[in-house]
C-alpha cells in the first residue's frame, strides 16, 4: 500500500552475491550505458570504468574480483549511517507539497547497496539499488530520495513515452520544488531544458508535466 503523509522505511539489502548479480545486470546493460554517456561512471570491479574496457569484457574475472574486494564492514556501516541521515529527511518528510503535486510513495523501499555500476537506479515497484563507492552518507541518502521520485512517476513516464534525459530532467525539478535543502543538480544534454517552461507552465499538475514532455521532439 502506498503513502503519502509519512516518511518511508528503508530496508537496506547488501551481500556478496548480491553484488554478483548486480554487476551481472550491470554487463548487461553495457550497451545501453555507453549509448546514454555513462559508460564514463559505471564502476566495475579493479575499479575502473566500463569506458576504459577497450576489449571483450570478461564476465568471470570480474567475478572473481568481487570475492577480493567485497567488504562487509563497508556496507555495515554505510547502512547504519544512511538511516541516521535519513531520519533528517523524515522531520522534514514535505507531506504538503507532495500531496499538492499529486506524488504518491510507498510505505517502505527495498535498498540495495553496491560498489559497482551508476550511482543509483530503480525497479518497479519499489527497490533501489545505490553505488556506495565514494560517497558520504549524505549524498548516498540524498540520491535515495531522487530515486524515490523516479519511482513515483515511473507510470507516467512510460504511458507518454519520455525521453531519458527529459524524465532525468523532471526528476531534478521536482526534487528542488519539494526538498530544495537536499536536491542536487545533475549534468544534461540542452535538450533536456525543454522541460523547464512545461514545468512553470503546470507547477502543481504534475500528470500534465510528464503528458507534454512526452510531446516535445
Amino acid at each position: 500500500m502506498k503513502t503519502q503523509d509519512t516518511c518511508p522505511v528503508l530496508n537496506i539489502n547488501y551481500s556478496k552475491e548480491a553484488e554478483k548479480s548486480h554487476l551481472r545486470d550491470t554487463l548487461h546493460k553495457a550497451i545501453w550505458y555507453k549509448k546514454q554517456g555513462y559508460a564514463g561512471i559505471v564502476r566495475l570491479p579493479g575499479n575502473i570504468t566500463l569506458e576504459e574496457i577497450k576489449e571483450s569484457i570478461k564476465e568471470n574475472a570480474l567475478l572473481v574480483a568481487i570475492d577480493k574486494e567485497y567488504d562487509e564492514t563497508l556496507f555495515h556501516k554505510t547502512a547504519s549511517d544512511i538511516q541516521e541521515v535519513w531520519l533528517d529527511i523524515c522531520k522534514k518528510w514535505p507531506s504538503q507539497c507532495i500531496n499538492e503535486m499529486s506524488l504518491t510513495f510507498y510505505k517502505s523501499y527495498e535498498i540495495n547497496l553496491t560498489c559497482y555500476g551508476t550511482g543509483g537506479s530503480y525497479e518497479e515497484p519499489n527497490k533501489i539499488t545505490l553505488n556506495i563507492h565514494d560517497k558520504e552518507s549524505k549524498m548516498l541518502t540524498r540520491i535515495i530520495f531522487h530515486e524515490m521520485i523516479h519511482l513515483a512517476i515511473e507510470p507516467l513516464v512510460k504511458k507518454h513515452s519520455v525521453s531519458h534525459w527529459k524524465k532525468e530532467r523532471i526528476v531534478d525539478l521536482l526534487y528542488k520544488k519539494i526538498l530544495p535543502e537536499f536536491s542536487f543538480k545533475q549534468k544534461m544534454p540542452k535538450e533536456a531544458r525543454a522541460v523547464d517552461s512545461i514545468f512553470k507552465k503546470y507547477p502543481k499538475d504534475i500528470a500534465s508535466v510528464i503528458k507534454n514532455s512526452g510531446a516535445v521532439n
